[in-house]
């Protein structure tokens, strides 16, 4: 039998995995004060609940303990606890409320707060499932938001019981985080798995299904980039951290806005303990409310960061902001540290590469999906991962053709698939550039149509050449789209910034 107890005001709450029943022994469950002298108390039985209630007050920061003996309950298959059960918990000191704008009520969760001896002060928050329900009674999340009453915390800790899981999971909502110093979303299918496995436990050391941990870091060496503090964000189902997740959690923090110079520049870096570096996430900073807001799959150490980079030989002025914020953001290259090369061609798998990179995911690890292209390339990993997400189809029968120049309907072509892709659009076609019929593809009522060159677009094209002039991601010259021109590193790095920048990317 699991079980798990918490403090709602004075009454002690605590609960068995299933219900249960008296028996015998039920007389001898006792509380305990700190010198271990047994309190007056009455103690009564609802379904797999038991309430103990003190006649005299539960005092904060003092160790209690609660004594459940062998042979006190069953449960409704006739099976007696076997074992004496005891648990020891600490009041810490009640946090009654706040000043502060946020929409919670202190009565809607109980917090405790610890110093340790080295002054850092931890903060827990804990969530029943009574306060799940009034918590979660308008909007598409459950929302606890603890960022008035944490203020002065370095570690918080948000704690769920089963019932909270349980009740959070019914409701079939994201559970929202909100402590000012890091907050996380947390969607329905974690919170569902959670309250699966604790729904499937046999687990009997009692303690907390689920408990989300913010904690601030302690300093590290991260160069004169770092544009936030670092944050360690985990979470633990029973006593088993969780690591990787089906869906994106979304995590936002505070940037020091005094230290960044362009909002675009900036991403968020997950830290890597294995080889000691900082792997770009990407996210999108809001210089209004002075914070970064990103996606992960994973739980680990974050920061924020501002990189910047610049290229002598980028001179036009319609293109110089593009380049050099993503080549800040780690998505292009140059040719040289100095050198971008702007008027060189771009190769199809040069382009794909910076498109794939622009979604911070792990590359593929499959190989042979096209013939030309080499198992050992540096591009073959963001081809594969391309060809998966259908961001792009090849030039023919096993074929990508990688190292050919790409034209600027190709260039849309794998464009408009990205934005399909991050959308949940389906595309209408593929990026093959096998010629076709002229005379068959003029488009009418479209913004491509009014092209003077619309009949050299190809049918394929079409819909993508007109998603990526009506975004203004891509623009013709003289009235011409130019659908077959071969496009530059420069043209490239403006069609990428554009489209990040109309998807709400950057």
């Amino acid at each position: 039998m699991v079980w798990k107890i918490h403090l709602q005001t004075q009454i002690l709450k605590s609960g068995f995995n299933q219900s249960v029943s008296k028996e015998v022994n039920f007389s001898g469950i006792g509380l305990y004060g700190p010198d271990s002298a047994e309190l007056a108390a009455s103690v009564s039985l609802e379904g797999e609940w038991l309430y103990i209630d003190p006649a005299g007050r539960i005092e904060e920061g003092k160790a209690y303990t609660v004594l459940v003996p062998a042979g006190a309950v069953k449960n409704d298959r006739g099976q007696i606890l076997q074992d004496d059960y005891s648990l020891e918990f600490y009041t810490g000191q009640r946090i009654d409320g706040s000043s502060g704008s946020h929409d919670n009520d202190s009565s809607d969760y109980s917090i405790t707060r610890q110093t340790s001896a080295d002054g850092s002060s931890t903060a827990t928050v804990y969530v029943d499932a009574q306060s799940v329900l009034r918590l979660g009674y308008a909007g598409d999340a459950v929302t606890v938001d603890v960022a008035a009453e944490v203020k002065n915390d370095e570690t918080i800790k948000i704690s769920l019981d089963a019932e909270a899981v349980k009740q959070l999971a019914a409701l079939g909502k994201d559970l929202q985080i909100v402590t000012g110093k890091g907050d996380v979303r947390l969607p329905q299918a974690l919170i569902e798995a959670i309250a699966k496995k604790g729904e499937n436990s046999v687990d009997t050391s009692g303690g907390t299904p689920m408990v989300i941990t913010i904690a601030m870091r302690e300093e590290a060496e991260t160069g004169n980039n770092r544009v936030s503090d670092i944050l360690d964000i985990s979470i633990t189902a029973g006593d088993e951290p969780v690591r990787e997740i089906n869906d994106v959690v979304v995590v936002t923090i505070p940037l020091d806005m005094a230290a960044v110079g362009n909002p675009k520049r900036v991403i968020a870096c997950a830290y890597d303990e294995e080889s000691g570096s900082w792997h770009p996430m990407g996210g999108v900073a809001d210089s209004a409310d002075g914070t970064l807001t990103f996606k992960t799959l994973h739980f680990s150490t974050f920061a924020a960061f501002e990189n910047v980079v610049s290229f002598g030989d980028v001179t036009s002025d319609w293109a110089r902001e593009a380049v050099e914020t993503l080549a800040s953001r780690r998505l292009i290259n140059g040719k040289t540290e100095m050198a971008f090369a702007p008027e060189d061609s771009i190769t199809r798998a040069e382009f794909t590469a910076i498109m794939v990179r622009s979604l911070y995911t792990e590359l593929s690890d499959s190989r042979g999906t096209f013939r030309d292209v080499p198992e050992d390339a540096w591009f073959s990993g963001a081809v594969e991962t391309a060809y998966a997400l259908e961001l792009i189809e090849g030039t023919g029968e096993a074929e990508f053709e990688p190292n050919a120049r790409i034209s600027r309907e190709q260039m849309a072509a794998i464009a408009y698939r990205f934005y399909c892709y991050k959308t949940g659009r389906e595309p209408a076609d593929s990026d093959d550039p096998e010629p076709v019929d002229s005379s068959a593809n003029v488009f009418a009522d479209s913004i491509a149509s009014t092209y003077k060159d619309s009949r050299d677009i190809a049918s394929w094209a079409e819909e993508a050449v007109d998603f990526a002039a009506g975004a203004g991601v891509m623009t013709g010259s003289d009235g011409r789209f130019y659908p077959g021109r071969s496009a530059t590193r420069q043209e490239a790095a403006v069609v990428l910034y554009r489209l990040l920048e109309y998807m709400g990317e950057l």
